[in-house]
């Protein structure tokens, strides 16, 4: 099974890169090693505020975000049952 990851889109659901993991999924790196995209999908405060630090969800709605990108990310070597 795979995680879940939240990332605001301070620039919109319209910015390249965003339509670019929608489009095309992909996999991301971080310092716990490569992620797969299995999942990626729009969504509102509603489904990624519950996810978010306090502090988190205070700065974003200072800088007025308001969609989200849910990743479902899969570590490369992991099986999916």
């Amino acid at each position: 099974m795979g995680d879940d990851a939240i990332v605001a889109l301070t620039y919109g659901p319209s910015a390249d890169w965003a339509r670019n993991v929608l489009a095309a999924g992909g996999s991301i790196e971080n310092r716990h090693g490569r992620r797969e995209i299995t999942n990626a999908e729009i969504v509102d405060r509603s489904v990624a505020w519950p996810r978010l630090p306090l502090v988190v969800r205070g700065a974003l709605r200072v800088l007025r975000v308001r969609d989200f990108l849910k990743l479902t990310l899969l570590t490369v070597g992991d099986s999916e049952i």
